[in-house]
């Protein structure tokens, strides 16, 4: 059986972000941390971000998104850290991404619209402040 492991409830996000790896350290990765792509937003919660990309990020990787919300002014720049992956197809993936280190003024956008559109639990910080 099954044993769900979120903390947090998601709710579809349908919409395109801009990804791409963030340096660890002093390393450089082996994978190429220039390159921003175009990445599909699936679903949301204040824990991390469910992405579909035509490239496999292997788990661990450490991502830098750039979340557009519609209804808020300015994006929503979040690092993340893979922690799953499915291949849908050949040339297509989904990543389950967690949040690591979120400035607590994307974190508050992010309940905010999660408030919008569920009864998704929002952050205890951002409560007190709606």
């Amino acid at each position: 059986m099954f044993k769900e492991k979120r903390k947090f409830a998601r709710i579809p996000f349908g919409f395109v972000a801009k990804c791409r790896p963030a340096r660890s350290g002093n390393k450089k990765q082996a994978i190429d941390e220039g390159a921003v792509k175009n990445v599909f937003g699936k679903d949301i919660s204040s824990g991390g971000i469910l992405i579909e990309s035509d490239r496999c990020y292997p788990v661990s990787t450490l991502l830098k998104l750039e979340l557009t919300i519609p209804s808020f002014e300015h994006p929503v720049n979040v690092t993340g850290r893979v922690v799953r992956i499915y291949e849908i197809d050949e040339t297509h993936y989904e990543h389950g991404i967690v949040f690591e280190n979120i400035e607590e003024k994307y974190k508050k956008t992010i309940d905010q619209f999660l408030a919008l559109f569920s009864d998704a639990p929002m952050s205890r910080q951002t409560k007190n402040i709606i």
